[in-house]
């Protein structure tokens, strides 16, 4: 799977929260960042969660030390026991600045880390 990702992973630990809103009810998971990139995160949630796949979320990351929250919407791509790939759908300008700045710290690479936003933009550009 690693050679299909065309966006670089950063280990980032930090508390969040997912919210599902399904038919019957809405189901909040506090829950862990394991991972994240442009395109989406790996989390970790801390109770037993029914099968996620597909499901439209969003995530809330609150950064620690700090009073920004991120808002990420997105789908379950995939669930491992209590571990969930998201997939980025839909993110707010304001969000995406903040997650670019999380990523470039975190990176440590600034010419990666304008690359694979270029490449994000050219993705979204392309899906409209």
């Amino acid at each position: 799977m690693s050679e299909r990702r065309k966006f670089s992973r950063i280990n980032f630990q930090c508390h969040c929260s997912l919210i599902f809103d399904q038919e019957i009810a809405t189901h909040d998971f506090d829950a862990s960042l394991v991972d994240i990139s442009f395109n989406g995160a790996l989390v970790a949630v801390n109770a037993f969660a029914p099968d996620l796949n597909q499901q439209q979320v969003q995530v809330i990351l609150t950064l620690e030390g700090s009073e920004v929250q991120l808002l990420l919407n997105g789908t379950v791509s995939h669930q491992q026991d209590q571990l969930l790939g998201i997939h980025f759908t839909k993110t707010e300008l304001e969000t995406m600045s903040h997650l670019k700045r999380l990523i470039e710290l975190n990176l440590g690479n600034h010419d990666e880390m304008h690359r694979e936003f270029e490449q994000l933009i050219e993705m979204h550009i392309a899906d409209n």
